[in-house]
């Protein structure tokens, strides 16, 4: 028994497709990985406020200017750069 979006969801305006149009046939990326990555924390609110209100201030450390001059033009990760090498230093 084949269902379609459209029997399930009538209200959902849904173009029609046939899986078999899809391939399996698809390719990665070659070579020298990204010199970026991205990566996702779950922090509670009260520990994001705090997370935000850091990443903030970094933004207006002296620091950043090395920061940026290493190609990253995400402000936010440069200033979490910034708090790892003062942390860091401190420690």
């Amino acid at each position: 028994m084949e269902i379609s979006v459209s029997d399930l969801f009538p209200e959902f305006d849904a173009p029609e497709f046939d899986p078999d149009e899809f391939g399996e046939d698809f390719t990665l990326p070659k070579g020298e990985k990204s010199e970026f990555e991205q990566i996702t924390f779950t922090c509670t609110n009260e520990q994001m406020e705090k997370v935000r209100e850091a990443i903030d201030s970094a933004k207006n450390s002296p620091d950043m200017v090395q920061a940026e001059a290493m190609g990253n033009e995400n402000k936010n990760g440069n200033a979490l750069y910034v708090m790892a090498m003062q942390y860091l230093a401190n420690i």
